[in-house]
């Protein structure tokens, strides 16, 4: 009996191609960060990935023209309210200190994957990108997963307790919550 080749091996000779995914991280610079990157590419990340680490900081202060543009208000009618050369200084030397903020923010998430990388036993090709905003942690978490199109969004826990995620608030519960893509959140073992 004769068969043909062609047609019972086409599933074997078909060429794999990983699923790339978009992942977002979101880096708060603890300990439980830290662990839980590990964690990640150790456990989660897979070759071909892309890692999208996000820092979120709150801003001290909140009347300047980028902040209003953010939500939707001219940012002309907030420069004219705001044209006092006192105002225009701080206002300026504000803006510099969240610049070096951001960029120490950045260097500080591409030194957490470095060695997140290096204690991994599995080498992996990561696509690793890293971004930082200003604002609600949770919300921005949420609104980045949907912007950039995530698969998924993970989160090392800081161990507060049911009753201090209630008090205080908690990015976690925030992003179990709202989020619209799968959370995950790795805890620390106690």
């Amino acid at each position: 009996m004769e068969t043909n080749s062609n047609n019972n091996n086409n599933s074997t000779n078909m060429e794999i191609i990983p699923n790339k995914r978009r992942i977002l991280f979101g880096v708060d610079f603890s300990q439980c960060t830290a662990k839980a990157l590990e964690y990640a590419f150790e456990h989660i990340l897979r070759n071909e990935d892309k890692l999208i680490m996000m820092a979120v900081g709150k801003r001290s202060w909140s009347n300047t023209s980028d902040y209003f543009s953010l939500s939707g208000i001219s940012p002309i009618s907030v420069n004219n309210v705001f044209q006092g050369t006192k105002w225009q200084n701080q206002e300026s030397s504000l803006k510099q200190e969240e610049i070096n903020t951001k960029e120490r923010a950045l260097e500080n998430m591409e030194d957490l994957v470095r060695i997140a990388l290096k204690k991994c036993s599995c080498p992996k090709t990561i696509d690793c990108v890293f971004e930082y905003a200003w604002g609600d942690p949770g919300q921005i978490l949420c609104e980045m997963a949907n912007k950039k199109k995530a698969d998924m969004l993970i989160l090392g826990a800081n161990g507060k307790t049911y009753m201090q995620g209630l008090i205080l608030g908690s990015v976690s519960n925030y992003c179990l919550s709202h989020c619209n893509v799968p959370v995950i959140v790795i805890r620390q073992p106690q």
